[in-house]
């Protein structure tokens, strides 16, 4: 719950590898060195950028990118920006992450991004981008692109688009995207496939989706698609989510017999008048909207009008515990213990199915989870996970109880060990078919046991307080720069004029010490 600015003199910290201030309330602009005070700009060496979901304001500045830095992640998403892209973020060669989606950026994207031949991940999704599509051939290594909900000129997908081998995700939805749905055919790789909202000329589902063997999701929402949905789209290998709503297609539909991994079919609001299911199956489908339901009389539950779910998509099961209550601020543990947690948000950049709903999925990543921590011997008992979401960023997110084992809290080393984990990425979600890269939030552990009476508050105490409220990936290295100034002068000035985020308020009732 960091609020205020950025303080100028972080760019002091001229060997920090990680920067992370990400979910909290920080304000202002971005600091530049301006020749009498330092900035962003002088962390030439610094791997991370971890800026988003803040309330970060101005133009980004030109003067903080430059041919020399080792930036490998640029997270600027969910802020209020303003002004265009910088065209000097095409000379940062070694960024393999840029998110700048969730702003008010403006104009054309800078076509010297073209340059960044390393980038894998792309997100300028929901701005007021406008121009042209950019031209992105040389980004041969780009596994993600979203630019979807912005203002590009209307066009025609570019040519480069269909050739793409290396994209698996493509978001292009809301733009003003017109002309013939081009040929994808050449884009192998090609896992999530989003087109909605734009204004393309009517056509039949083009042939070329049914070769996209590795897709997983299709999304083409009021793209003014008509005529039958073909069935053998349904036996595409790997295919799980089909949404098609809102748009003219007709007649008879038929789902097959050879589905394999589909779960969910929305055709809501369309023309079809029949529905021919030729086996049991446990696929939702979703009719509404169409001739067969509102002109049948049909009261099958695919003609159901749809109900928001309120009820968490998976929460972990318990080992057949009794009924229990425990004392305030515990919680009742998968394994029935009454334990003090340490508890975060675990933010999944990159997941690798759509049925957000399978109970295997995460009874995989939980079991990973407890691999990791008895193997290498960490005091955890068990772990919970609950109440997966997709959020505005596309990031997944699952709330995370850790469990400490033998007792009811943890103590200050178990914590250390477990953020450290997270934050240096030590740990590896499984299988990695299903989980990719990810972030951990950890929230403020207030319960330790071996809690020093009287202890006083130092200002190294709030920078890692400040790191459990904001985000566990505050580093290790930040610690050690402060420290090195802390031994040089006097305890209780250097805690007040070396510290870097001396600008920002720590909004929480109690902090790590």
């Amino acid at each position: 719950n960091l609020t205020g600015q950025i303080p100028p003199s972080v760019g002091n910290l001229t060997n920090l590898s990680w920067l992370d201030l990400s979910d909290n309330q920080l304000g202002g602009s971005l600091p530049v060195s301006d020749g009498t005070t330092p900035g962003l700009d002088k962390l030439v060496k610094t791997l991370h950028f971890h800026l988003g979901q803040n309330k970060l304001s101005g133009e980004i500045p030109e003067q903080i990118f430059s041919s020399n830095m080792a930036l490998i992640h640029l997270l600027l998403d969910g802020n209020e920006l303003t002004g265009p892209i910088p065209s000097t973020l095409g000379l940062v060669q070694a960024l393999l992450v840029v998110r700048l989606h969730n702003n008010s950026l403006i104009g054309n994207v800078p076509s010297n991004l073209n340059n960044l031949t390393n980038l894998t991940d792309l997100y300028l999704s929901n701005n007021k981008l406008s121009g042209t599509l950019p031209n992105l051939t040389g980004m041969s290594s780009l596994q993600t692109l979203d630019l979807s909900n912005n203002g590009f000129n209307p066009s025609v997908i570019p040519a480069w688009v269909s050739s793409s081998s290396s994209l698996k995700t493509l978001y292009l939805s809301n733009n003003t995207l017109s002309g013939t749905l081009p040929n994808l055919t050449g884009m192998s790789s090609l896992q999530t496939l989003d087109l909605s909202k734009n204004s393309f000329d009517s056509s039949a589902i083009p042939r070329w989706v049914s070769s996209l063997s590795s897709l997983t999701t299709l999304r083409m929402e009021s793209t003014q698609l008509q005529g039958q949905v073909p069935t053998e789209l349904f036996s595409l290998p790997n295919l799980q989510t089909i949404e098609l709503k809102d748009n003219q297609l007709n007649g008879t539909l038929s789902i097959g017999t050879k589905f394999n991994r589909l779960w969910l079919v929305d055709l809501q609001n369309n023309d079809i008048d029949g529905f021919n299911e030729k086996r049991e199956h446990k696929i939702e489908i979703k009719l509404f909207g169409n001739p067969i339901c509102h002109e049948t009389g049909i009261t099958e539950t695919y003609c159901a009008l749809p109900q928001s779910n309120s009820t968490p998509l998976f929460t972990t099961p318990r080992s057949n515990c009794p009924p229990r209550t425990c004392s305030s601020d515990q919680v009742y543990s998968p394994t029935c213990m009454c334990a003090h947690p340490y508890t975060g948000t675990l933010f999944f950049r990159v997941i690798f199915f759509s049925d957000l709903g399978n109970q295997t999925t995460y009874k995989a990543l939980q079991d990973s989870l407890m691999h990791f921590f008895e193997s290498n011997k960490f005091p955890v008992d068990s772990v919970s996970l609950s109440n997966p979401r997709m959020d505005s960023s596309k990031f997944l997110r699952l709330d995370l109880n850790v469990f400490p084992y033998g007792q009811t809290s943890f103590n200050r080393t178990g914590i250390s060990m477990i953020a450290f984990a997270f934050s240096n990425v030590t740990y590896f979600p499984l299988p990695d078919t299903l989980w990719g890269s990810y972030f951990f939030n950890g929230d403020v552990y207030n319960y330790f046991s071996d809690e020093p009476k009287n202890s006083k508050k130092s200002t190294i105490g709030i920078i890692i307080g400040a790191a459990g409220g904001g985000s566990v990936l505050l580093l290790l290295s930040l610690l050690v720069g402060i420290y090195a100034v802390h031994q040089k002068k006097k305890a209780e000035r250097a805690s007040i004029e070396s510290n870097p985020f001396v600008g920002l308020t720590v909004q929480s009732d109690e902090i790590w010490d």
